[in-house]
């Protein structure tokens, strides 16, 4: 199967409608072997930031600033800056139209605009864009994914698709406004099956291992936790500890709780928004175990979406997705 073209106008904008194919979920392919955690290169900066906290007072954030702008947080969630951070973080826990319930901030009609920002970044990220296309629309057919020609930056309320080398990122999370700006950026060694998770975050999905209810499912182990290239780690000591020397395991707090947001549903393993079991890991090592005995954490992070990810866009657009 492959993807259909047709012409629509947008104003001022060509675009065009790429309707992916009706699959079933069951008949995609479950693993890309080549997945990696949704992390950016390793020599970026990471800095620690910590705000206020309903819950528990204050928690910590890792985020850093990637070469195109902006900041990215949870691993591979951007943001146009630092004050749009601040806000979707506190604003989601005071329930405004931040929190979610998995995923409650559609895009207008389920239609998706996007265009790459220049012609060698169509040319490197073609092939993964159509893959995640054709990956959300095979359980989605509601769904209409419209680029828009020519290629170029410059455009708000549409997703830019680049291709810097600082990583597999994606607005977080959803639609929000025409006037915000989004964006998608495939670094070269980012994967398809990283491409569908960042469409995912497009879509409105937060992580599935951040769940407020992760801990009822599955368990992160602070201590495997890789401290990083920069740590010099003291003996007896590991990522559960506090007051660690500066640089060391900025990356546990990847795993935090993504506050404020409600996650309906069962927990999903399968999920395409859940890391593999060893991300961030030291060699050998996982940083998430199952919690119940019999149960088993994937060795890769999927490059498809699940069932119960199908059913919870389906929730989003109840017109639209015709059960």
């Amino acid at each position: 199967m492959r993807l259909s073209l047709a012409v629509l106008s947008a104003l001022t904008l060509l675009g065009s409608v790429l309707a992916a194919p009706s699959l079933h979920p069951d008949a995609l392919q479950p693993r890309d072997a080549d997945m990696a955690p949704h992390a950016w290169m390793d020599d970026q900066a990471l800095e620690v930031l910590t705000i206020p906290d309903a819950a528990s007072g204050t928690r910590n954030l890792t985020y850093f600033e990637p070469s195109i702008g902006g900041v990215i947080v949870h691993g591979d969630m951007w943001f146009p800056s630092l004050d749009d951070l601040l806000e979707f973080e506190t604003s989601s826990q005071q329930g405004k139209d931040h929190a979610m319930t998995y995923t409650n901030r559609p895009w207008p009609k389920a239609t998706v605009p996007f265009r790459y920002v220049s012609d060698e970044a169509e040319r490197k990220t073609k092939s993964k864009v159509e893959f995640a296309i054709n990956a959300w629309g095979s359980g989605a057919p509601y769904l209409q994914f419209v680029r828009i020609v020519p290629n170029g930056e410059g455009s708000t309320g549409i997703i830019r698709i680049s291709a810097r080398e600082d990583g597999c990122y994606a607005s977080g999370v959803g639609y929000r406004k025409p006037t915000d700006r989004y964006r998608v950026n495939l670094a070269n060694a980012c994967s398809k099956g990283n491409t569908v998770h960042e469409f995912g975050h497009i879509l409105g999905f937060a992580h599935e291992h951040q769940r407020p209810d992760r801990e009822n499912h599955i368990h992160f182990v602070c201590a495997n936790v890789d401290p990083g290239p920069k740590c010099t780690m003291p003996p007896q000591r590991n990522c559960c500890d506090q007051n660690l020397p500066n640089g060391c395991c900025k990356n546990r707090y990847q795993f935090s709780y993504q506050v404020g947001m409600t996650f309906d549903g069962p927990y999903d393993l399968d999920s395409v928004m859940h890391y593999a079991k060893w991300a961030f890991a030291l060699p050998g090592r996982d940083t998430l175990v199952p919690v119940a005995g019999g149960k088993t954490m994937p060795d890769l992070t999927p490059s498809t979406p699940s069932r119960l990810d199908f059913a919870a866009l389906c929730r989003s657009y109840p017109k639209e997705c015709k059960r």
